[in-house]
């Protein structure tokens, strides 16, 4: 019994026994961590975007101005919004926003039919018909 050697455990320390579950519960805390600052990382990108979107439709505007301000300058500084000119300018903006307004329809209109009634009263027997080819209701034409 000479050759057994005496072993010092004193110098060890203690370890704890840790729960399982209290790791997985780390390691969902720390995965929701991560998904917030992905979360974050996301709306700022988006408001840098809205921001950019802003920036653009903003120089737009000026440019904007800055051509009827060119329009303005060519014309006399007496009258600068003549009839004329704002007619133009109209035209040109529905041209460019919406040209099926813009196009010149035609429609021919039917001539009115008159009639006499009885006494001093006349009349108009194809109010509805001219109504429908003016697309109004009859209500709106009298």
């Amino acid at each position: 019994m000479e050759d057994i050697d005496i072993i010092d455990f004193g110098g060890l320390k203690k370890t704890k026994k840790t729960d399982p579950s209290k790791k997985k519960k780390k390691k969902v805390v720390k995965e929701e961590k991560k998904e917030e600052k992905k979360e974050e990382e996301v709306k700022e990108c988006e408001k840098t975007e809205e921001v950019e979107k802003k920036e653009v439709a903003e120089t737009e505007k000026v440019e904007k101005v800055e051509k009827v301000v060119k329009e303005v300058e060519k014309r006399d500084w007496k009258d600068p919004f003549t009839y004329d000119f704002m007619l133009e300018r109209i035209r040109g903006q529905l041209q460019e926003k919406k040209p099926e307004l813009a196009e010149k329809i035609k429609f021919v209109m039917k001539v009115p039919q008159v009639g006499k009634i009885p006494g001093k009263r006349s009349a108009w027997t194809n109010f509805g018909d001219i109504c429908k080819v003016m697309k109004r209701a009859p209500e709106h034409v009298c």
